[in-house]
């Protein structure tokens, strides 16, 4: 089993750009949905839109949880140096973003960062 973690596709959303679309990862992949709504996410701070989510339904739900079914026996056969492995590379990316992370959730809760 290999599994590699990456970034989310990155995006900078701010006052005076138009909104960026909102991936979902599933089976590995991050996809751009079309064709549903999509919910927006406010800064209460400002009052602005920051972001548009998707509103995935039971179709899209379903095959999330399908696709992580599927990948569960592999995952219980891995052993634990390369879970490891992948939790200390996953510390890492937070680790690398942090402030990007921080922000983002200032944002959306209308917070200033200290």
């Amino acid at each position: 089993m290999s599994i590699t973690l990456t970034s989310a596709p990155s995006s900078s959303v701010t006052r005076h750009s138009p909104l960026v679309p909102c991936p979902v990862f599933i089976a590995g992949q991050w996809r751009e949905l079309s064709g549903i709504g999509t919910s927006p996410v406010f800064n209460p701070s400002r009052g602005e839109t920051i972001a548009e989510v998707p509103m995935c339904g039971a179709d899209i739900v379903n095959e999330a949880v399908e696709a992580a079914a599927a990948a569960f026996p592999a995952w219980c056969e891995t052993p634990p140096v390369e879970r490891a492995r992948l939790f200390f590379r996953y510390r890492q990316l937070v680790e690398e973003n942090f402030d990007r992370i921080c922000q983002s959730v200032s944002r959306e809760h209308g917070k200033t960062l200290a």
